[in-house]
């Protein structure tokens, strides 16, 4: 049987499921799958999402405040040489 995922989408989701143990989440929601592939730097995906300065430190920090009345703060998404407001 001809498998259904790269290498990288393999290890992109299995570092989303570390990544949703340490924050002690019952789900895997698309928030764990993007800090997979933001993690899995081999992948086209985690080669994008770092050219586009994506952290995942500011990634993680947005999606503990989507829940908050602060909508205005930035999803860990800027351009090279751009400050956040």
């Amino acid at each position: 049987m001809q498998e259904k995922f790269t290498r990288q989408a393999v290890n992109a989701l299995k570092l989303a499921r570390s990544t949703v143990q340490s924050c002690k989440h019952t789900y895997i929601g698309t928030e764990h799958i993007l800090v997979g592939l933001l993690k899995e730097k081999e992948g086209t995906a985690g080669r994008i999402l770092e050219e586009f300065g994506v952290e995942q430190e500011r990634l993680q920090e947005s999606d503990r405040s989507f829940g908050s009345s602060d909508h205005g703060k930035s999803a860990g998404v800027q351009s090279k040489g751009s400050e956040a407001s």
